[in-house]
C-alpha cells in the first residue's frame, strides 16, 4: 500500500556468499542497495536471507557461516540493523539449513531454523520469537537432516509449520 519493496538476497558464489538488501520506495522504479555481510572465501559462507516489514520497521533474518541464525531489526529506511544471534540449546550446534521469518496477525515476528545434536544425528527445527531465551523444538528427525527445508506461516497468531525432512535412513 505504501509502494515499498524490499528484498533480501545472498551474493557472491561457491564458498564466497554473502547478503545483501535493496529496497525501493516507488514501487522499483528505482532501488538502494546496501551489503548486509560481505561474501568471503572462508568456510563462513552465509545465505537464506529472508526479510519483512511493517509499521516503519524492517526485519531481517540470514544464516551467517556456520555460527547460526543473524536476526536484526531497523526502523526507517537507513541505520544499521540491531542485531543478535538466534539461540541454540545446549548440546546443539547450527545446521546451516535453511531458516526464514515471518510476522504474525499482530505484526511480532517469529523464525524458524534448523539445528543438530552435537553428538549424534538429531535434527531439530526450532520456532522463536526475538526476546525469548530459548527456540521450541518443533520438529524432530533423529536420522539427521541436514538437507531439510521448512517453511512458516500464520492463521493470525497461531503458526503454520511446513517441513521436509528426512525421517529415515533412506530419505
Amino acid at each position: 500500500s505504501t509502494g515499498t519493496l524490499l528484498i533480501a538476497y545472498q551474493t557472491g558464489d561457491g564458498d564466497g556468499r554473502g547478503v545483501s538488501f535493496a529496497a525501493s520506495i516507488d514501487a522499483g522504479s528505482s532501488w538502494k542497495t546496501e551489503t548486509i555481510r560481505r561474501p568471503d572465501d572462508s568456510e563462513q559462507r552465509s545465505g537464506a536471507p529472508t526479510v519483512v516489514a511493517a509499521d516503519g520497521v524492517t526485519h531481517l533474518a540470514y544464516l551467517d557461516g556456520s555460527t547460526g541464525v543473524r536476526y536484526g531489526t531497523r526502523r526507517g529506511s537507513a541505520g544499521a540493523f540491531a542485531s543478535a544471534m538466534a539461540p541454540i540449546p545446549d548440546g546443539y550446534e547450527s545446521s546451516r539449513a535453511n531458516a526464514g521469518l515471518v510476522l504474525d496477525g499482530n505484526l511480532q515476528p517469529a523464525l524458524f531454523y534448523w539445528y543438530n545434536a552435537k553428538d549424534g544425528p538429531r535434527s531439530v527445527v526450532g520456532f522463536w520469537r526475538p526476546g525469548q531465551a530459548q527456540p521450541v523444538p518443533a520438529v524432530v528427525s533423529d536420522t539427521g537432516s541436514d538437507d531439510g527445508f521448512a517453511s512458516l506461516a500464520f492463521a493470525g497468531t497461531a503458526p503454520r509449520l511446513l517441513v521436509s525432512a528426512r525421517r529415515d535412513d533412506d530419505f
